[in-house]
């Protein structure tokens, strides 16, 4: 069966290219762990934080430091907490949380080869399939990107989508027997790990239960079942409270899909590219295999991928909640896998002539839009410096408004280094909207340069000192703020008592 598929010697050009621009950003973003990451594409930060705070206070704990105007927030109680677990090994290992984050990540990708390398066996894939497979899909312009940003959620979350994927396609067309119970700790752990992943991959155990015969649904149904008793820790509060909070009322596909800006540019493009390139593997697939049971097991993915093309995905309830790059990330690997398992003896001649240069072109014009979306970490600036050397000096609950960069990191060292307290923090997800919305006050009126509402904005979330710069630190002193200190063009200002 192995000669019929796509020839091995034309995927080690792809193979080569990737795997090195991988090993490139991930030895660039080493600079995570030896300072802190303070730029502005940076959610490192809180998954730092998060792991600091589990360590120091436990899992569901109220955590004071951040949106002390509301009694703080509970820790991951409105975010999935297993990469955050996962992370908790490394810094008891390492000490460090700079270096437990980061190396939790780098393990992950690890992982993913090995998982992929030992499960592509069982289906069908040579050593050399199985390593394109890892280099197609975990050295993708998308995963660069959320390596990059610190999105390791969803990193850790496709770690599991690609083990559940694998244990779907492989039952696909096998009976079930006692190694399918390897489902259940695999779907709680896509779970726990991240929901939107979770709640995509799970369409494919709807594509199971249509190619299986009652016993065995009830078997699939049954195995479901005991997941969500698993997780009800974490999924009966989630979805019990979270209607409130900013995670209730989060609809991803309407936030990006339908708004045409600047923003939401290469979600709106990629939504449609993706898409495309999964109808037009598998209709090379299913070309060449001819069996009707292929399509009836696919159609679920189809039928959602045509939704998500039209965007009318964003308007279907539950489903228009994950972000565009969920669902993308979702049909890349369907269609790597439809892809390597093609029948290539079937193929007519341009087809091969289109896969052959393809393999070429894909894996450069991958990476030359990572290199024009996707910064490599730089490290700490001057205003970076400026700022965390006013930190020994804080005495009171701070915000940090006005500055070039994005405040949030700055909130998780000083909670993480120098126990400061803040009206505002990353865990914005598990407080209620109005909460959110009063917290971002002073920064509009800040803008808005009105001195009234600024203090008044600052009294009813207690807010009692402010880092700012320039031309911001003369407006509030002329407001009655007292000055501290200064760094440079750096300001650390309390309000008058």
């Amino acid at each position: 069966m192995l000669k019929n598929k796509i020839p091995d010697k034309w995927l080690y050009f792809a193979i080569i290219v990737l795997v090195i621009y991988l090993v490139i950003r991930t030895v660039n973003l080493y600079g995570i762990v030896e300072e802190f990451p303070l730029d502005f594409s940076n959610d490192h930060s809180a998954h730092m934080s998060d792991l600091y705070f589990l360590e120091k206070y436990g899992y569901g704990e109220n955590i004071l430091n951040w949106y002390t105007f509301v009694g703080g927030y509970p820790l991951l109680k409105f975010y999935h907490p297993a990469r955050t677990f996962y992370g908790l090994f490394f810094y008891y290992l390492l000490g460090s949380v700079e270096a437990a984050t980061y190396f939790a990540m780098v393990s992950i990708v690890i992982l993913g080869f090995i998982a992929i390398y030992f499960f592509g066996k069982y289906h069908g894939l040579s050593p050399i399939k199985r390593t394109a497979m890892f280099a197609l899909f975990f050295a993708n312009p998308i995963l660069i990107g959320y390596y990059r940003i610190g999105r390791h959620s969803e990193i850790f979350g496709f770690l599991w989508m690609i083990l559940f994927i694998f244990i779907v396609l492989w039952y696909k067309d096998k009976k079930l027997d006692w190694k399918f119970l390897w489902f259940i700790p695999v779907y709680s752990l896509l779970l726990l790990s991240h929901i939107s992943i979770f709640l995509i991959s799970s369409m494919l155990i709807l594509s199971l239960l249509l190619v299986k015969k009652n016993r065995e649904r009830i078997v699939i149904l049954l195995s479901c079942f005991v997941t969500f008793l698993l997780t009800a820790f974490w999924t009966i509060p989630f979805v019990r409270d979270s209607s409130e909070t900013f995670v209730g009322g989060f609809y991803g596909l309407q936030r990006t899909l339908l708004l045409f800006t600047q923003e939401t540019l290469i979600d709106r493009v990629s939504s449609y590219v993706t898409p495309l390139i999964f109808f037009f593997v598998f209709y090379l697939y299913y070309k060449t295999s001819k069996n009707k049971r292929e399509l009836i097991f696919y159609s679920i993915p189809l039928v959602i991928g045509a939704l998500f093309f039209t965007r009318i995905l964003a308007f279907v309830p539950i489903l228009n909640r994950p972000v565009p790059d969920t669902y993308n990330m979702f049909f890349l690997f369907l269609s790597i896998y439809l892809f390597l398992n093609l029948r290539f003896d079937k193929l007519l001649s341009y087809e091969k002539n289109i896969i052959k240069y393809g393999l070429i072109i894909v894996p450069i014009a991958a990476i030359l839009l990572s290199l024009n979306f996707t910064s490599f970490y730089h490290g700490h600036d001057q205003e970076n410096k400026d700022i965390i050397s006013l930190f020994p000096y804080v005495d009171d609950q701070l915000l940090i408004i006005g500055i070039n960069g994005y405040p949030r990191p700055y909130y998780s060292y000083g909670a993480i280094y120098y126990n400061i307290y803040t009206p505002s923090g990353w865990g914005s997800q598990s407080v209620s909207r109005e909460a959110r919305e009063k917290s971002g006050l002073p920064d509009k009126y800040l803008i808005d340069r009105d001195c009234n509402l600024f203090l008044k904005s600052m009294k009813d979330i207690g807010g009692k000192e402010i880092i700012t710069r320039d031309d911001n630190c003369n407006f509030l002193i002329k407001c009655g703020m007292n000055p501290t200190r200064y760094s440079n063009s750096i300001c650390l200002l309390k309000i008058k008592e």
